[in-house]
């Protein structure tokens, strides 16, 4: 029984291990719990701004010029130090845009669930 058991075990340890390896990685390395933390934080207190007509927030993309860029706090990015050399654009549209300042390219999408 007690064979038993422990093969079940490791069973269940493997097949956990192997689904965590094949989830997709967030782009800067954050946490699906970070991610919720910084799009509500930053919510609280966000310029909401007008999302550009024609344009399509996606990974990789440069921002606009008519989107203002906002430092995120240092509360924020105690709790979640990969995004502590990013900015950020809150749309009105409830997507959290986590830009790289150096070539203003978004480097994060995340939409928040809940309306603000």
């Amino acid at each position: 029984m007690n064979r038993t058991l422990v093969a079940l075990l490791i069973t269940a340890a493997m097949t956990l291990l192997a689904a965590a390896q094949n989830q997709p990685k967030d782009p800067i390395g954050l946490t699906a719990t970070q991610r919720q933390m910084i799009a509500w934080s930053i919510a609280g207190f966000a310029h909401l701004q007008r999302l550009p007509q024609g344009f399509r927030p996606a990974i990789g993309a440069k921002i606009p010029d008519q989107l203002r860029l906002r430092q995120i706090p240092h509360v924020v990015t105690g709790e979640a130090p990969p995004i502590r050399n990013y900015q950020y654009v809150m749309l009105r549209n409830k997507d959290l845009l986590l830009i790289n300042p150096r070539d203003k390219t978004i480097a994060d999408v995340i939409h928040l669930n809940r309306r603000l």
